[in-house]
């Protein structure tokens, strides 16, 4: 009897997985560059379509992690039932019919075609007002207290795809069942709901920057727990922890550049974030830690992630603290010039410049900025 009852691969001509493994690879391609856009522009539609009710978006997008959740489950639920023992050159082994998922995955898209086609996108105009928006919008994200959050979602990004691409392989190595694995996606999405629906309260408690500090902190630890593992019962309580490491880091990520622009710019804004995250920073996690994994094992790379995410929160804390941050608000953009802005007033206090955009309004003209930000959250009531 193998180790492991559904690796079949010795039964196969090495050439021919090859060509197969070349023809996926070439299918994932090409789909990750059409769909990629997805969701910056799905991000994008929600929040021009929700105008000044901001407070509503995270509601929307816990529908993601719900949705991810339900068909992770029932998805695996039909597969775990095409599961059927055969006799092969004498050795009983397991097979499922992952077609399953496949078809699974051509029906939910074509519903992901048709919802897609009922968005609804504002129209912004090009004008002189635009083009100095765009420009901004580069100095903005140029500043060093923007690159610092970029490159700690970049990081996430990493990490993101090092435990999306190798976790329950790791657990499978552990014989974990697929209770055990199913149980877990369970915890994870289940904590991703309720992170969604709470991540306001502890952004107006400890502000953006804090929550990434937090998402940092969990990486390390969840990291360390993979690297100790001998039960794997024991990944539970880690994958808790993907409600701060996923939902809060996401929703303070977005919030918080969000309010950084006017809607004109949400689209471009967007589009930078998603692309840092998801596609730079999973992509290089998936094969960064394929290569990690090959060579040195997965209890390695666990623990240097472990120890990686620790060294990046210090200096994350270490740069936040001695980078000059922008000092006003105009027109929705923070302000980089020091000409910009009429002064800050005491303990961090924004003195704002002219009139407020429209999509960022507030009661006072005087705010402090993590509750201005925090106002944008699913949920928050700073009346």
């Amino acid at each position: 009897m193998m180790q492991n009852q559904e690796d079949s691969s010795w039964l196969y001509d090495k050439d021919s997985l090859q060509k197969v493994f070349l023809i996926l690879m070439t299918l994932i391609i090409f789909g990750e560059i059409t769909q990629s856009p997805a969701t910056a522009l799905a991000d994008t539609s929600t929040l021009d379509n929700l105008e000044e009710d901001f407070d509503k978006y995270g509601y929307q997008r816990v529908w993601g992690a719900v949705g991810l959740g339900a068909s992770s489950f029932a998805v695996g639920a039909l597969i775990n039932l095409t599961r059927k023992t055969k006799i092969k050159c004498g050795i009983s082994m397991v097979f499922s019919d992952y077609h399953v998922a496949f078809y699974c995955f051509a029906g939910l898209m074509a519903g992901a075609l048709l919802v897609a086609t009922l968005l609804k996108f504002k129209d912004h105009e090009r004008d002189e007002q635009s083009q100095h928006d765009l420009k901004y919008l580069l100095r903005l994200l140029s500043s060093i207290h923007f690159i610092s959050i970029l490159l700690v979602s970049f990081f996430m990004g990493i990490c993101n795809g090092v435990v999306y691409g190798f976790l329950f392989w790791h657990l499978e190595n552990l014989g974990a069942s697929q209770l055990v694995m199913g149980t877990a996606s369970i915890v994870i999405y289940g904590a991703e709901v309720v992170m969604f629906f709470i991540t306001h309260r502890i952004i107006s408690v400890i502000g953006h920057i804090c929550v990434l500090h937090l998402g940092l902190v969990c990486y390390s630890i969840r990291f360390l727990v993979y690297s100790q593992l001998v039960n794997p019962w024991w990944v539970l309580p880690a994958e808790i922890l993907q409600g701060f490491t996923f939902a809060a880091v996401w929703t303070a990520l977005t919030s918080y550049l969000a309010l950084a622009v006017p809607s004109d710019s949400f689209a471009t804004l967007q589009g930078i974030l998603h692309g840092v995250y998801w596609g730079l920073g999973c992509g290089v996690g998936n094969m960064l830690g394929g290569v990690l994994v090959d060579f040195f094992g997965a209890v390695f790379t666990f623990a240097s992630f472990s120890f990686a995410a620790a060294v990046v929160m210090i200096v994350f804390v270490v740069v936040q603290i001695w980078c000059v941050k922008p000092k006003g608000l105009r027109d929705g953009y923070d302000e980089l010039d020091g000409d910009l802005s009429s002064g800050v007033g005491e303990k961090g206090k924004i003195e704002q410049v002219g009139e407020t955009h429209p999509k960022h309004k507030t009661s006072s003209s005087s705010v402090h900025p993590e509750v201005a930000a925090a106002q944008a959250l699913p949920g928050a009531d700073f009346n």
